[in-house]
This record gives C-alpha cells, structure tokens and sequence, in this order.
C-alpha cells in the first residue's frame, strides 16, 4: 500500500481591506507577517508593474556585479592624511597647524 505524499500546512492568514492581518496565532504565522511588512516596507516607492516584471531580482544582479568593483576601487584609495598649513602671525613654535579633512 502506498503511502500519501507528504504535504506541509500552508499558513491560514487573510489581509484585510484595511491592511490588518488575521489568522492563527503561531510562530510560522508570526514569521510570515514579519516578511510581509518587511517586502512591503522595503518596496515603497516601487510600482506593483516593476515588481511583476521582476525589477528586485534585477537590481540584486546589478548590486552583485557592481559591489566587488567599489569595493575593490575603495581598498585603492589611499586614505586621507592630515592637511597642516601655517597661519601667518602664528608664534614660531606654533607656525603651523592641523586641518582634519572631513
């Protein structure tokens, strides 16, 4: 006799019309609505358009191409030292000063 396939419970949760969320109190509920205001937080300013048409998976192509050259390039700059220059009528033991660049 075979055995029925595996199947995992699926979250019952139901948005409403006013954005409140409700549904069973569990963990694996909790976590969901966690990711969704996270998703929806982290889209804000994003058409519903670019999101179907895949504009975040583009963007993290673009981040993981882009991120290794600026960092990269940051590690050959050189950092900054500090820039002295001389105040005219300073005292002679105090002829020149210190500049931090910001």
């Amino acid at each position: 006799m075979e055995k029925p396939p595996h199947f995992r419970k699926s979250p019952q949760i139901v948005v409403t019309h006013e954005g409140e969320l409700l549904g069973e109190d569990t963990l694996e509920n909790r976590e969901i609505v966690r990711r969704i205001h996270a998703c929806v937080s982290a889209c804000d300013g994003i058409s519903t358009e670019e999101l179907e048409q895949g504009i975040v998976q583009d963007m993290r192509q673009v981040i993981a191409q882009v991120a290794p050259i600026l960092h990269e390039k940051n590690q050959q700059v050189p950092q900054q030292q500090p820039l002295s220059i001389s105040i005219p009528g300073a005292a002679a033991s105090k002829s020149a000063s210190t500049i931090k660049n910001c």
